[in-house]
Parts: structure tokens; C-alpha cells; sequence
């Protein structure tokens, strides 16, 4: 780049620079710049201290506080000194009444709303001005001779402009001794908050069956839904309330208890030969049923159980019993074949429901395949089989079912028979 050029880029990017600074140096000092941004109406918290110059002499009703001004009740009123001529010890109290607010912090003050007494008391309040001030000494004209020409709440709104303290001069019209208001509001400017995150949860609660869940636990979600609805619609909702709406959500979902039992829905061998399940739902506990491979499981608090360490591979059966969040064991019966594939043979509740694969005999002399007729459910727990007839022939006693490790049989001496056991 030759040394004219670079001299010619270097004016223009001067010549830019002294119009940006001329442009911005036109500019209110304490202006706020914002991207999108939301007016928010003051709490009584926000305001740490509200002073007027002068309140009615009563000393009992709702003339004698400025209170009554802030309490959101139109029908409760302040009035300034009502003295026959509006002079006290000298002073003119009732004009201008004046009102000041200390915040509870700096604030972008963009707006103030001020309303009368009441339709019949409108002389009482002619016209008011609004000041600002960071330090309560210095004030800022930011709107001047607001008329009041209704009962209803006049607003006047300004550029927004940073401040800690608010003053309020209010005229009554002429010849009229006394200021008096029912409601005064101050509001803020605050970026508006972004719902996103918010609106992603509604949708994820919403989308859930009811039919799956505890009554109880479900009725917490829709209470902290219908408050998250609330707070989303809510156009000028703060993000304290969105994060406490989004957090509140939050916990009533993680708080779901699923109705009924855990089901098992990821099984993995690890490779220090430990086996990790993973459940559909929280659980309370597991529960160890023996020291023996694959009895005894590890709960990690979310979905998760690892067992100690079980034979490297063969076929494998174990019954994995946990507690579930209503207090009641359930069993899940898993089981690996000999290409080491892992499969959920059977869930159920004990002495609550029979296994859904239930223990079956078979008897075959020849070439004929009878079932034999359990004589005794015992409980639940198993089956008892009694085949008594005399065999003229070598026979087969074929007994299927899973986790068949307490069998017991016993055959008449004289008769051969072959004991075939399926494990399923």
C-alpha cells in the first residue's frame, strides 16, 4: 500500500470518527440504550422510602399517609395540608404538594402514572411534573405540566433515564387549598426477559400422559405448569419470575413418580465383567438377595444399577430385585444365552402378581406329548406337578420355565425316565 494511499484512508477513518463523537455528544447524558426492553411497574419493595411535604391534619382515616397512594386501592387517598388558607407555622403547604421516592436501588425510570382521589375531587388535582435525581440533591426535569383531565390513572412516560430518587411536584387548581391522589406509580425499563427456556418446558410438560403417573406427583406438575403458563403470558413478567417459574417446573418434573414399577430398558456388560442396567424411572433401592455373581447390585441414585462381577460369558441367569418409590419390591429376572446377548426374561411385583412365564410340565411316553395340570399355585411362588401312573415305556419328564434353581423331583425307582430341563 503506497504511503498516499494510506494517508487518504487514514483522513477518512478520522473524518468518521469525528462524526460518530459529534453524533453521540447530541445525546441526553443518562440515557439508556436497550435492545428489546419491557416497562415494569415498581413493587412496594422497590421503593425504600416514600416522604410528602405535607399530609392532612387528621390524625385517623386514610388522609394522613402517603401509603394510601401506593397501596393499589383507588378508593384510599393522600392529602396534602388542608388548613383553612394552606399556611402552617408560615409555610404554604398545600401548593405545590410534593412527593419523594427513594428507590431501593438505581433504576431506568421511563414512566409514572398519577390518579386523583375521585371524580368529584378533580380540582384537587390540576397538573404535576416529574424530577429525577441520582443523589436526591441534583434533579432532573424529565416531564413538566402533566394535565389531569380524568378520575383515571394520567401517565406520562419520558427517555428512559438512570436514578435512585424520584420527586413528584402535584398542583391543585387555582383557588382550591388542598393536593389530593388515590394511586401513584412509578415504572422501570428492564430488558425483556427471554422465555425461551421457559416455553421449551411448558411444551415438554404438556406433552406427558397423566395416565402414567401418581396423582399426587402429578398434580404438583400441573400446579407449577399453570404458574409457568402465567408467568409466560405475563408481558411484562421480570426474570426473577420466569427463573423461579422455569425452576419450579423443573423440580415438578424431576418430582414425577411413575405410576406402578420400574421397567428395565438398557442392560450392558462392562469390561471388568460387571453388568449396568438402566431403568425407565427412579428408584428407592436395590436390594441384595445373596453374595453369590450378579446378586448383589449397586444403585447410583438416578437410573442406573451395576452388579459385582459375574462369570465372563456361558449362559447366565440372575434376579435383580429393587425397591420402587412406593415402598413395594419388584423383581426383574434377566438372563444371557451362550452369544452372550442379554435379555429381560420377566418383571413383576412379589405377592402382588404371578410371574407372566409360568413353569409348565410335559410328559412323553413315545411319541405322545401330554401337559401335565399343576395340583398347587403356592402362592405365587410355584408350581407343584404329581404325574402317578405306571409307564410301559422309557419316558421323557420336560419341565419349562425360568429360573428353575428350586426344583425338586423324585421318581419311583422302577421306572426310567428322562428329566429334560428348558430354561427359558
Amino acid at each position: 500500500m503506497s504511503k498516499k494511499s494510506f494517508l487518504r484512508i487514514k483522513k477518512r477513518a478520522t473524518s468518521f470518527l469525528m462524526i460518530a463523537l459529534m453524533v453521540f455528544s447530541l445525546l441526553p447524558v443518562n440515557t439508556v440504550f436497550a435492545a428489546e426492553t419491557v416497562e415494569v411497574k415498581l413493587s412496594r419493595g422497590e421503593i425504600a422510602l416514600a416522604e410528602a411535604r405535607s399530609l392532612g391534619p387528621s390524625e385517623t382515616g386514610n388522609s394522613d399517609s402517603l401509603e394510601y397512594s401506593l397501596d393499589g386501592n383507588p378508593d384510599t387517598y393522600t392529602n396534602s395540608n388542608y388548613n383553612d388558607d394552606g399556611v402552617l407555622n408560615g409555610v404554604e403547604l398545600a401548593h405545590p404538594q410534593t412527593y419523594t421516592f427513594t428507590l431501593s436501588e438505581t433504576m431506568d425510570i421511563s414512566k409514572v402514572g398519577v390518579q386523583p382521589r375521585s371524580a368529584g375531587h378533580l380540582t384537587q388535582l390540576d397538573h404535576f411534573s416529574v424530577y429525577l435525581s441520582m443523589d436526591g440533591s441534583d434533579w432532573t426535569p424529565v416531564k413538566e405540566n402533566v394535565n389531569v383531565s380524568s378520575a383515571d390513572m394520567t401517565y406520562t412516560s419520558f427517555t428512559a433515564t438512570r436514578a435512585k430518587y424520584v420527586k413528584l411536584e402535584l398542583y391543585a387548581q387555582e383557588g382550591v387549598n388542598c393536593v389530593s391522589t388515590s394511586e401513584v406509580e412509578i415504572y422501570r425499563l428492564e430488558e425483556k426477559v427471554d422465555k425461551t427456556d421457559l416455553k421449551a418446558k411448558i411444551d415438554e410438560a404438556e406433552s406427558l400422559d397423566s395416565s402414567i403417573y401418581t396423582d399426587g406427583s402429578w398434580s404438583k406438575l400441573q400446579d407449577a405448569l399453570e404458574s409457568a403458563k402465567n408467568v409466560y403470558d405475563k408481558d411484562d413478567a421480570t426474570k426473577d419470575e420466569v427463573d423461579k417459574a422455569l425452576a419450579d417446573l423443573n423440580s415438578a418434573l424431576s418430582d414425577l413418580v411413575r405410576d406402578g414399577y420400574a421397567k428395565v430398558v438398557g442392560i450392558k456388560q462392562n469390561e471388568d465383567n460387571t453388568v449396568t442396567i438402566t431403568l425407565d424411572r427412579k428408584i428407592d433401592s436395590s436390594r441384595m438377595s445373596g453374595i453369590e455373581p450378579g446378586s448383589h447390585w449397586d444403585y447410583d441414585g438416578e437410573l442406573s444399577l451395576t452388579s459385582n462381577v459375574i462369570p465372563a460369558e456361558g449362559e447366565f441367569f440372575c434376579d435383580v430385585i429393587v425397591e420402587d418409590l412406593d415402598g413395594k419390591a419388584t423383581h426383574h429376572n434377566l438372563y444371557r444365552n451362550v452369544k452372550g446377548e442379554w435379555s429381560v426374561v420377566v418383571e413383576y411385583r412379589f405377592n402382588e402378581e404371578f410371574i407372566n412365564i409360568r413353569p409348565q410340565l410335559y410328559i412323553q411316553v413315545g411319541e405322545e406329548l401330554r401337559e401335565i395340570t399343576p395340583l398347587t399355585d403356592y402362592d405365587g411362588l410355584g408350581e407343584y406337578y404329581e404325574v402317578s401312573e405306571t409307564l410301559t415305556a422309557p419316558a421323557k419328564i420336560i419341565l419349562e420355565g425360568y429360573d428353575l434353581h428350586a426344583l425338586s423331583y423324585y421318581f419311583d425307582r422302577n421306572t426310567i425316565v428322562t428329566l429334560i430341563i428348558r430354561q427359558l
